[in-house]
């Protein structure tokens, strides 16, 4: 079946893009156990230890938006450890065009997620109290909801804000906050 005659002459195209996307395509697919021998692993080289704490939720939380594992394990660190978060340039840019009205709802959601009991942290929970301030200002949630996100993450894009709460817990997330409204220049 093999004939000189049907090879082509043009060179071939290795496509890494490519690659990539369906690298991140068998990751999605994989289990979050499966994943995380190999994501402790990269945490390690980040110098991040997780410790005894369950990962997975976490790699489940970040495995869609991910192309490798590094990918992952950078999500990860950043909800293991909101203070290690980065602000990326779409972070940094829906800061500057929301101004004062960034801490404002940061505030404000702030203080709604700090009534939560810990033993009550939940993605309902978090999503409820969230409503609630979004009413309060006759806002549109994406309004309440987007500065959280950049602070927790650096960016304006993670999965749904009251999963990513649930994922960071609430001791964290409140600090995060905390911190970004004592020092917004971070």
């Amino acid at each position: 079946a093999f004939s000189l005659e049907r090879i082509q002459s043009k060179p071939a195209v290795f496509d890494t893009d490519k690659l990539e996307w369906m690298n991140g395509q068998y990751l999605s697919h994989k289990s979050a156990a499966e994943l995380e021998p190999e994501v402790r692993r990269e945490l390690g080289v980040m110098g991040i230890d997780p410790g005894s704490r369950d990962i997975k939720p976490v790699i489940e939380a970040v495995k869609t938006r991910s192309r490798l594992i590094t990918d992952i394990a950078q999500q990860a660190a950043v909800r293991l450890d909101p203070s290690t978060a980065k602000a990326d340039d779409k972070g940094k840019a829906y800061r500057v065009k929301q101004g004062d009205a960034f801490k404002e709802n940061l505030r404000l959601a702030t203080s709604l997620l700090e009534e939560i009991p810990e033993n009550e942290w939940s993605p309902t929970s978090t999503l409820a109290a969230l409503h609630r301030a979004a009413e309060s200002k006759n806002a549109k949630l994406g309004e309440v909801m987007q500065p959280l996100r950049v602070v927790l993450t650096g960016s304006t894009v993670s999965e749904p804000v009251d999963q990513l709460l649930g994922v960071v817990g609430r001791a964290p997330a409140l600090q995060a906050f905390k911190s970004f409204l004592d020092n917004p220049s971070t």
